[in-house]
């Protein structure tokens, strides 16, 4: 729970910054994985594969690695963090 002292507007106003700087980092970090795989042309078709994420604080990028295997047939996948 946030208490009243927390709810200030400077503390707001510098949480507001840091979630839109956020915003940008995961944006930017998404379009390089895109592109990433794109690139690498990758067959992952009937493969395992296994997504290993070491600095797991959103969780953002590992996201962003399951969403691309979407578009594979890959037969399993498992993430850790």
């Amino acid at each position: 729970m946030v208490s009243e002292a927390e709810k200030s507007p400077r503390r707001l106003h510098v949480l507001t910054r840091e979630k839109q700087h956020q915003m940008v980092v995961i944006k930017r970090r998404a379009a390089a994985y895109i592109a990433a795989y794109a690139d690498n042309n990758q067959n992952l078709d009937n493969e395992a594969v296994i997504l290993v994420d070491d600095g797991a604080a959103t969780g953002a990028t590992i996201i962003v690695a399951a969403r691309s295997l979407k578009t594979t047939e890959a037969i399993d996948s498992c993430a850790a963090c």
